[in-house]
This record gives structure tokens, C-alpha cells and sequence, in this order.
């Protein structure tokens, strides 16, 4: 599973399990859903449902599939989603960890107005 799946599906308000495709393309990411929905997820985090023949970039670079049970291979699943509250509140779930560091801070990238001090200490906690 890819952070891009994880965030996709947060802003959508889906299961992980529900986002079969993810790719990155000059106007932002377009998810594909388990109903073969496509949506573009604007860099500022907007959904925007696409119809067909929208022109989204010459170049598009698919993301690796989400897997189905990553619990099966022995990866930890963190059920726990970014906090929506308070930089404290972020911070706290944050922790020490590296991954939930860099999810925090897409999360955060993709908010209309982001946290400019909380964005610099999520990236100084995403650093290994």
C-alpha cells in the first residue's frame, strides 16, 4: 500500500481497499475507485470528479496498486488516521515515527491553507 492510496482515500472518505488506481499527473493525482470512478485530487487536496476527456498532462506515472492485505505479508497496517484537530494534536499522534511523519505531512500539504510551522516540524520528523 502507498501513502498515495492513503491519502487518496482519506480525502475521498473511502477504505484503502476501495482505491484501485493512483496516478500522478501534471494537474495532481487521479484516483481511480473500486466503481471505476475516476476523481482528481488537486495539490491544494480539492476532489474533483472527472468525466472523461479531461486533459490531465501529457505525462502520467502510475503508482503501484494499493495491496489487498498487507497485513499478509507481515506489514503493520496503522487503522489509526491522521488527526483533523490541533498542530498538538497532529504532533502527538505523530510521535517518533518516520511514517506517520510523512503521511501528517501530505495530509497537511493537501489542506487549503496549510500549517506552515507544523508542515517544517512534520518534515524535520519525516528525516530518518
Amino acid at each position: 500500500m502507498t501513502q498515495y492510496h492513503e491519502l487518496a482515500a482519506h480525502i475521498l472518505g473511502m477504505k484503502v481497499s476501495e482505491i484501485t488506481d493512483v496516478q500522478r499527473t501534471a494537474s495532481g493525482q487521479v484516483v481511480t475507485t473500486h466503481d471505476g470512478q475516476r476523481t482528481l485530487i488537486t495539490p491544494e487536496g480539492q476532489a474533483v470528479p472527472l468525466t472523461g476527456g479531461e486533459l490531465l498532462g501529457e505525462h502520467s506515472e502510475p503508482v503501484p496498486p494499493a495491496e489487498t492485505d498487507p497485513a499478509a505479508d507481515g506489514e503493520e497496517v496503522d487503522e489509526d488516521p491522521v488527526p483533523e484537530g490541533t498542530a498538538e494534536e497532529v504532533l502527538a499522534w505523530v510521535g517518533e515515527d518516520t511514517e506517520r511523519a510523512r503521511l501528517a505531512l501530505e495530509h497537511e500539504q493537501a489542506r487549503e491553507r496549510p500549517r506552515v510551522t507544523l508542515s517544517k516540524e512534520l518534515e524535520r520528523l519525516a528525516t530518518p
